[in-house]
């Protein structure tokens, strides 16, 4: 079996930015109703994962939500095996694969790969299963099912990633979560082997396949600059993002965000088609427009450069004009400019050969009866205008770009007063929508999951190409929970405690930072050398003997540090709930500097091994682990530890040196986030 990838592996190539964070409290899913599918017999799933809980309740990856038929991926909680199983409705087994092959490494990325083609003559080529490249063919369980059975998974039902019937939730990251309709792909076209090491794998770009009808790629993209753009409406048209073109949330009049073009080249164009020609029928172009500043820019047009077809654009004064070569007289103009930085709704409508336009619902301009026949000559291009220079580019917001087949107002009306939703009217639907873009399809067929509990915060760069270090589940002692993707750590009992994932190597300086969520009691941060010490001491926690570091105290003025097991009080503020403690633990020269709020305790310095270091004298020549330990002396304390994907909200925003980790405060020169990639050069 090849090396899964791991803490100690770089991954040259392709980048994989951001995985998606599920944790099983907040019940977070992703669901989406599939339509007619390419094949509900021949599909290939992707995904890569990383646990976070082991030995525990089964975990349903991918469920599809349909009572007694229904078909299921699943880790097992019973020996941490993975399960396909299909079941008809009368709660019969279709098929089930369990693979002999246990699950249980929190701290390393597995690619997962279950490939399905039952119209083959060979059973056992029916359902194929993939682990980091090879196909698993030991299976404790072998169940396929009869040659050209369908599927309930890739039909017009609802689909759940990271759930099981709204009401069974996982907790894991994933990350380039694929799916192809109509092909069954083996797992290199998904992944390779690295170039320097015949045993680890590595994702690959899947931009350039094909997704087919149900298909989707799911990359998890980050809110707001670089985002994709899609088209909400049924017909799934793909939008190109040309210059920077973002989704803000600087401005919003509906769901957080708007879309922001800077007016020096941006725009979204969609391609050229008769969908854009109207003809005599009737039809509905809104928006809304947050205008930045006065000036004659354009808003909409698909003349492409020239000829017929709309142009709706606002002239010197501010004042919103619709031009179209297609349709005989004068199009209404409205009556007044626009204020600045204020969102205005505006319909141009064509009903029964009466052209209105509509400002906040209230007819402005003189209306245009004519019967010429709409026609366009190129595709949408919003926010620029193509036959002028760019002078004319757009500045400012727009949202709820909405072009209906009906005329939706023919007398005046209330603004609307929510996002839109798609209809059967609706021939494009862009909206910024940034908050549920987590869900997003960048693979062009515009099959985009609904978000439920998830937001910004759960996206993290925790990825299969640069794996951080969290808490490790399988080194708890004395109790305690683990969640928000073992980032968060509550006490249960006395003393409770729990090691990170990846070791310090010798030589290397790492930051990290706690919040503090309850600290009512007392809360331990640092590191724990005595691997040897005691019958399982590493594997399932220590208390403060052989470690070096300090104690938080929540309820007295002061803190206490340990070198080698022995304690030292010192005078300090309380730490409230909401503090932030920094980490800089050095395993070059010995030292671990604590700070608060970005001050550091006993004015150390981390950067110049300065002797007010108040931890000192570990042995720098062997790997160290981060050690945590909790006490309930009054309630039960929560940290919230943030390695660089923190599970709280950042107000500032700081990298390392070599641009990894999201921290509060300042990274301390020469010092980095505990990941792969780091380690791959400092390690």
């Amino acid at each position: 079996m090849p090396s899964i990838l791991g803490a100690n592996t770089l991954s040259g190539g392709f980048d994989v930015a951001n995985s998606l964070r599920f944790n099983s409290g907040s019940s977070d899913y992703l669901t989406r109703t599939f339509g007619t599918p390419t094949s509900s017999q021949k599909w290939t799933l992707s995904f890569w994962i990383k646990r976070c809980k082991i030995g525990s309740a089964n975990e349903f990856i991918f469920n599809t939500d349909g009572g007694n038929e229904e078909d299921r991926l699943s880790f097992n909680g019973s020996g941490d095996t993975l399960t396909w199983y299909e079941q008809n409705s009368s709660g019969g087994t279709v098929a089930e694969l369990t693979t002999s092959q246990s699950f249980r490494d929190p701290s390393a990325w597995y690619h997962i790969v279950l490939a399905r083609d039952s119209t083959q003559g060979t059973s056992s080529n029916r359902i194929k299963l993939y682990v980091n490249g090879s196909q698993v063919t030991a299976l404790g369980t072998a169940t396929y099912p009869s040659q050209n059975d369908s599927s309930r998974w890739n039909t017009a039902v609802a689909h759940e990633i990271g759930a099981r019937n709204a009401g069974t939730f996982v907790n894991l990251y994933m990350a380039e979560t694929v799916f192809i309709d109509g092909q069954q792909l083996d797992a290199t076209s998904f992944g390779e082997f690295d170039e320097d090491s015949s045993t680890i794998w590595k994702p690959i770009d899947v931009s350039d396949l094909t997704f087919g009808n149900n298909g989707f790629y799911l990359p998890f993209l980050a809110d707001g600059t670089n985002a994709g753009f899609v088209d909400f409406s049924s017909n799934n048209y793909a939008v190109t993002r040309v210059g920077s073109t973002i989704h803000s949330f600087a401005q919003a009049k509906f769901d957080s965000s708007s879309i922001y073009f800077d007016g020096s080249g941006d725009a979204l164009t969609l391609a050229d088609g008769n969908q854009w020609d109207f003809g005599t029928g009737d039809y509905t172009l809104e928006f809304w427009v947050n205008k930045a500043h006065t000036g004659k820019e354009s808003v909409f047009e698909t003349r492409g450069g020239g000829g017929n077809g709309f142009n709706i654009e606002f002239n010197s004064s501010n004042v919103l004009e619709w031009y179209d070569g297609s349709i005989t007289g004068t199009l209404p103009v409205d009556g007044s400019a626009v204020t600045a930085n204020t969102w205005v709704h505006f319909a141009l409508v064509r009903a029964s050969n009466v052209h209105k336009m509509y400002r906040n619902g209230t007819e402005v301009g003189t209306a245009l009866t004519s019967s010429s026949s709409q026609q366009s000559t190129g595709g949408p291009n919003i926010g620029r205008r193509l036959e002028s220079s760019s002078a004319n580019d757009y500045t400012g917001y727009l949202d709820e770009i909405r072009l209906s087949t009906v005329a939706r107002y023919t007398s005046n009306f209330t603004a609307p007063s929510a996002s839109f939703v798609s209809d059967s009217d609706t021939r494009l639907l862009i909206q910024s929508k940034a908050s549920n873009l987590l869900g997003g399809d960048n693979s062009g067929e515009g099959n985009h999951f609904t978000t439920n509990n998830l937001t910004a915060i759960d996206q993290s760069t925790d990825t299969c190409t640069n794996n951080f270090t969290t808490l490790n589940p399988l080194t708890k002692r004395d109790g305690g929970t683990l969640s928000e993707g073992n980032l968060k750590y509550t006490a249960s009992t006395d003393d409770s405690s729990v090691f990170g994932t990846i070791g310090i190597p010798s030589g290397m300086k790492v930051y990290f930072e706690a919040k503090l969520v309850n600290n009512t009691a007392q809360n331990f941060i640092g590191i724990f050398d005595k691997y040897d010490a005691g019958d399982g001491a590493f594997l399932k926690g220590g208390s403060e003997s052989g470690s070096y570091g300090y104690k938080v105290r929540g309820s007295a003025s002061v803190v206490q540090y340990f070198n080698n097991g022995s304690g030292t009080d010192t005078a300090i503020s309380n730490y409230a709930n909401g503090t932030i403690i920094g980490v800089a633990i050095d395993n070059e020269n010995g030292q671990i500097h604590l700070s608060a709020n970005g001050t550091y305790i006993n004015s150390s310095d981390p950067t110049d091994n300065n002797p007010n270091a108040l931890v000192t004298g570990f042995d720098t020549t062997i790997e160290q682990y981060l050690h945590f330990s909790l006490d309930t002396t009054s309630s039960q304390p929560s940290i919230e530890y943030n390695f660089g994907s923190p599970p709280y909200s950042i107000s500032s925003g700081n990298a390392d040196a070599n641009g990894y980790g999201n921290f509060e405060y300042s990274v301390p020169s020469g010092y980095y986030a505990l990941n792969s990639k780091n380690l791959a050069e400092f390690g």
